[in-house]
């Protein structure tokens, strides 16, 4: 599993999050212990009324605990990374926000 994430996931996605081992001035954040369990990936959605936001972790036994914050979306403006997106948003099949 290891080898899945360190080859395929940081070349290819790492430029849709933010990692929150620092915190927006460099300064490390307080993480939580080795992970002691199963290797897993966990995905939390949020869901809200006005805006929507997706995090997650990769869980590797012996691995630091750190949650990921995705802060790109489609049409999003490059200078603009939240973590963030209005809840309902419709995209074109060109990836243009319409609405």
């Amino acid at each position: 599993m290891a080898c899945l994430f360190n080859s395929i996931v940081p070349h290819r996605l790492s430029k849709l999050w933010q990692d929150d081992s620092h915190d927006n001035n460099g300064h490390m954040m307080s993480k939580l212990g080795a992970w002691e369990g199963e290797t897993k990936i966990l995905v939390g959605i949020d869901i809200g009324t006005t805006y929507s936001g997706v995090a997650f972790a990769f869980l590797e036994k012996g691995s630091s605990q750190v949650i990921h914050r995705v802060t790109r979306w489609p049409g999003q403006d490059a200078r603009e990374q939240q973590s963030k997106i209005p809840t309902l948003i419709w995209y074109d099949s060109n990836q243009k926000v319409c609405c």
